[in-house]
């Protein structure tokens, strides 16, 4: 599913994306919270955000090491 999240945000698909990954997030909370791809989409996602991060986006990003 990461790489699925992956493929959707290389197309430009970020919504899509974003679902997929908290979808994943479900099933597998830890394997999302500490695997390298979520957690560079994510970092990435919210530094492309032009604005404040959409509410979802901001939530995951928070549950996420990203440091």
């Amino acid at each position: 599913m990461i790489e699925l999240a992956r493929a959707y945000s290389a197309w430009n698909r970020r919504d899509e994306a974003l679902s997929v990954l908290l979808d994943a997030e479900q099933q597998a909370p830890e394997q999302v919270r500490h695997h390298i791809m979520s957690r560079q989409l994510v970092r990435t996602w919210v530094r492309q955000g032009q604005n404040k991060p959409q509410q979802q986006l901001a939530d995951l990003a928070s549950r996420l090491p990203l440091a």
